[in-house]
């Protein structure tokens, strides 16, 4: 028996993955998540200073922003974050 629909099968995809870095000071972290408000981390990152750079690279494409950190535990894995202004 045929199925009564017929769904397109998905064409082959090359996945791209995009590699993620905060620098606190001379310290490089690997966060898990970042977003436009917030850094989320497996572990407490302990960050010293009042402001990170976001390191996003994707192939020979890299973006730098930098944000302040906003107040929180130093135990936290998730850290508030400001984007600071920057050239767009």
């Amino acid at each position: 028996m045929q199925p009564s629909v017929s769904i397109p099968k998905p064409q082959k995809s090359n996945w791209v993955y995009v590699s993620l870095a905060v620098r606190d000071g001379d310290r490089l972290l690997k966060p898990t998540h970042v977003a436009y408000d917030r850094l989320l981390f497996a572990d407490p990152p302990r960050i010293t200073s009042t402001e990170v750079e976001l390191i996003i690279t994707n192939g020979a494409v890299e973006d730098r922003r930098m944000a302040e950190v906003l107040p929180h535990d130093a135990e936290a894995t998730h850290v508030p974050i400001r984007l600071l202004p920057g050239d767009e």
